[in-house]
């Protein structure tokens, strides 16, 4: 548990200016792990959602439902920071990205997706490919800033 308390003395814009150099960090692959990193991780996740590899055995259907819940509430979690922030178009790119990881997530879940009935692994697959998409913009944006 982390428990913020006090201030650092930081100016809103130092603040905002040094959250925008870690998540461009981040999302450029700037981490400690062998696994695929940053924006690079949604090809890889993608994959698993891929005729032949999409499937509920071995423990793959818990995996994607876990992944897609917790990256998808980070996405939240980014569109209202910039929301607060004032910084408008990241905050709609971020609220995409949002909507976009929750749709995933519930079409995970259900198996049901909202126009084509029962969902496969390629309505999931293409959801992420547009996330991915709206979310190299949004780096962009962002490298621009710092």
């Amino acid at each position: 548990m982390l428990t913020v308390t006090g201030t650092n003395g930081k100016s809103q814009a130092d603040i905002l200016k040094d959250t925008i150099k870690l998540a461009v960090t981040h999302l450029k692959g700037g981490e400690w792990c062998d696994n695929a990193k940053g924006l690079e991780a949604y090809p890889a996740l993608i994959k698993h959602f891929m005729p032949g590899v999409f499937t509920n055995e071995n423990g793959f259907a818990w995996n994607r439902e876990y992944l897609l819940g917790t990256y998808g509430a980070l996405k939240y979690y980014a569109w209202k920071y910039f929301e607060k922030t004032e910084q408008n178009e990241l905050a709609t790119l971020y609220k995409e990205i949002y909507e976009t990881w929750e749709k995933a997530f519930r079409w995970n879940a259900t198996g049901e997706s909202d126009e084509k009935g029962s969902v496969c692994g390629v309505d999931i697959a293409e959801l992420l490919e547009a996330a991915y998409k709206a979310e190299t913009a949004a780096v962009e944006i962002m490298s621009k800033m710092i």
